[in-house]
């Protein structure tokens, strides 16, 4: 289910820790209105998907749309609740169909060192990072799906393209309550082609001068 709404309490650093630091109007993704045993959630926003740490591009199978209750996890209202996305040591991924300013989400039973959260931009930049253990953003809990935690981001502007979340080795980790901004308009890539007729022209450019100052050298002789 997508939920809209504003919580407009003043982010104060990039990045944040807790569901009060957004600045504008947001949109939540709970994962409710998916059905259970999805393993690559979409909207017309965002795209979900979960791979293996050593495996890039392969889909973690145990990854998929859950039901919290059901391992009897702890429950936290607006972080980790009813339906959510996970479990599994796996490199989440979620990617927009554009840029966002600011972005959070409900993490679920990060337990060690070495977990990390980044954000890119549309070019694959990485613009911010956290990390259990090194940043206090991002921190830990007890073992035994007692514990979440709500991390996110805020930007000067819109550039959030892409949020990558790696669990650390044998670390089992959920996601739920994926909250961001208005989705703007990703700046355009330059196409390949257009660099290499760029390139072209310079090197033609280039061939033609020398040639003709060679021309002028041999009429003076």
């Amino acid at each position: 289910m997508l939920l809209t709404g504003g919580n407009v309490s003043p982010a104060f650093a990039v990045p944040f820790n807790g569901l009060g630091n957004f600045t504008e109007a947001v949109t939540v993704i709970d994962f409710e209105s998916f059905s259970l045993g999805t393993s690559q959630p979409s909207t017309t926003d965002v795209t979900f998907r979960a791979d293996f740490p050593a495996f890039p591009g392969v889909q973690n199978p145990n990854v998929m749309v859950r039901q919290a209750a059901d391992l009897g996890f702890t429950q936290y209202a607006g972080i980790f609740e009813s339906q959510y996305y996970g479990f599994g040591e796996a490199n989440f991924i979620i990617q927009f169909d554009g840029v966002v300013k600011e972005f959070g989400m409900g993490i679920f039973d990060p337990n060690f060192a070495g977990n990390v959260m980044i954000a890119y931009d549309a070019f694959g930049n990485e613009l911010e990072r956290v990390t259990t253990g090194t940043d206090p953003e991002f921190p830990t809990g007890a073992v035994g799906g007692v514990f979440s935690t709500f991390v996110g981001f805020t930007r000067a502007s819109a550039d959030i393209n892409r949020i990558e979340l790696h669990s650390a080795p044998a670390d089992v980790l959920g996601i739920d309550n994926v909250t961001y901004t208005a989705l703007e308009e990703a700046p355009n890539i330059p196409e390949p082609a257009t660099g290499l007729v760029f390139m072209g022209s310079l090197i033609g450019f280039q061939y033609f001068r020398r040639k003709n100052r060679a021309l002028a050298r041999s009429l003076r002789s």
